[in-house]
């Protein structure tokens, strides 16, 4: 399991989840809380499709890891694991360049 932590919108009371993966869906009236942990269902792209473990806000939803390039949420240190076929579409790496540490990290742990 990678659980991610929320990282960003600590001056605005959380960060914005969406109903669906584009940006153009609709977005939730609950902001996911700044510190909260969530479960990674699915990654595409700079999108993290996940499940609320701890914190406040929505159950469920999609979420940008980064804005420009401010961090929204990170990869908890020990939860990283291995990337399989799961979390990747076609098996590839769908991670961007700019959050390509995270991939790096993977490595660390």
């Amino acid at each position: 399991m990678r659980v991610w932590r929320i990282v960003g919108g600590e001056d605005k009371g959380g960060i914005v989840v969406r109903l669906g993966k584009d940006l153009s869906s609709q977005r939730l009236a609950d902001r996911l809380s700044t510190g909260a942990l969530v479960e990674e269902l699915r990654l595409e792209g700079g999108r993290l499709h996940f499940k609320l473990l701890k914190g406040s806000g929505p159950n469920t939803g999609w979420l940008s890891i980064r804005l420009g390039e401010k961090e929204l949420a990170t990869l908890e240190r020990g939860t990283a694991g291995v990337l399989s076929g799961a979390h990747c579409k076609h098996g590839k790496d769908e991670y961007s360049d700019s959050s390509r540490r995270h991939s790096e990290l993977i490595h660390l742990f």
